[in-house]
């Protein structure tokens, strides 16, 4: 028997609708009078209850027409306008959504629930449209009339950040940590790294140091942190002081460490220490036998006068642990070439890789979203920290 799960952005609509129904029928059913009229007021609309259902079904264009068919007849009902608007959102018709949450707003019948809903709902119409200004503004309204509206905060913090203004997005998080009475700084610390990359990135490196410093102290697990921190070391010519940055990365979020590895090795074979780099391989793999990418790295590294047995053991082992890598395909081409691999690694090659699948490397956790390159933060659902690499 198979399971179906739900997509999330329809049972976040279908959530949305729930609360507010449950909402709108305690209020009228306070007075008894009005139990008949909301009855048959609920139960009279065909459409709506088609729309609905299609809605939950996942059938977004049907549940579109019938809620649309709903709202010629169905002037009263703010929460159908706001749901009609938020599906042609999901649907990329953006100014259409943003005609319906405006039309909304302009009613003078509005009570201030429906009025945050709607004020709420054009925000998130302006942020998928990239309209990043009006968007702030919107949340910002919001926040205006209700300090302690979550919702909005967290929407007006992820605006910031868009525009990478990650002091304002900080301060903004702060409130959030604040009204919400969290202990996790893991995004605090995130948003801090990436202003201080910003600042890396300007040239002004005392400043950044200054910083990635207050992110891993809120966050010791914050990698952009260390990742940047021996990154602006080493551009202060302190190699040292880069190189331990890069190690307390490893030490602490082994799963990142390919993130540095490369640029560290370099660094080891400056300081003229490069045999160091088999130390923290070593390191990784006792902490984890099956990560592929220290099998990896320590094949590129290993001195070329060693046993071309050695070198192929760790690429094969590397292959067999993730066969759909392309990058680990590539290093065995390398060796290939060089004249690493004899007739009978090339036949076990061929063999192990008769039905492979190339594929994106790194899935979201949050969103399921698919990047080839590694990154901090989703570009779809926006969060920190999500992305995972996809096993096939």
């Amino acid at each position: 028997m198979s399971i179906r799960f739900i997509d999330p952005v329809i049972m976040g609509l279908f959530l949305f609708l729930l609360g507010i129904l449950i909402g709108r029928l305690w209020g009228f059913f306070k007075n008894r009078d009005q139990i008949n009229y909301a009855t048959k007021t609920y139960r009279s609309s065909s459409s709506y209850v088609l729309g609905i259902s299609n809605l939950i079904a996942g059938e977004r264009d049907l549940a579109i027409e019938e809620l649309a068919r709903a709202a010629k007849t169905d002037t009263e009902r703010i929460e159908l306008y706001i749901i009609l608007g938020n599906l042609y959102r999901e649907k990329g018709r953006l100014e259409k959504a943003i005609h319906i949450h405006r039309t909304v707003l302009h009613r003078k019948d509005l009570s201030p629930i429906d009025k945050e809903m709607a004020q709420l709902a054009l925000g998130l119409d302006f942020l998928k449209a990239g309209l990043m200004e009006r968007a702030k503004e919107a949340f910002q309204n919001i926040i205006d009339e209700n300090p302690d509206n979550i919702e909005a905060l967290m929407y007006l913090q992820k605006s910031c950040e868009e525009e990478r203004e990650w002091q304002e997005a900080f301060g903004i998080r702060q409130r959030i940590m604040k009204a919400t009475r969290s202990s996790d700084y893991s995004v605090s610390a995130f948003i801090l790294a990436e202003w201080g990359i910003d600042k890396y990135r300007a040239g002004e490196f005392d400043e950044a140091i200054e910083i990635f410093d207050e992110a891993i102290d809120l966050y010791a697990q914050a990698y952009p942190a260390y990742e940047f921190l021996g990154k602006t070391y080493l551009e202060m010519g302190q190699l040292r002081k880069a190189a331990e940055s890069w190690e307390k990365l490893i030490e602490i979020t082994p799963d990142k460490a390919f993130l540095i590895l490369p640029e560290l090795y370099k660094v080891y074979r400056k300081l003229g220490t490069e045999e160091s780099i088999i130390h923290y391989c070593d390191f990784l793999l006792d902490k984890n036998e099956k990560n592929w990418r220290a099998h990896l790295f320590l094949a590129s590294v290993m001195n070329p006068n060693e046993k071309k047995s050695n070198i192929t053991e760790k690429l094969f082992t590397a292959l067999k642990l993730n066969l759909n890598s392309l990058l680990i395909h590539q290093q065995i081409w390398k060796f290939f070439l060089r004249g690493g691999l004899d007739i009978k690694d090339i036949k076990k090659y061929v063999k192990m890789t008769e039905e492979i699948l190339f594929s994106d490397p790194f899935i979201c956790t949050r969103c399921q979203y698919k990047i080839s390159e590694f990154k901090r933060r989703c570009p779809h659902c926006r969060s920190w920290d999500t992305f995972v690499e996809e096993k096939m």
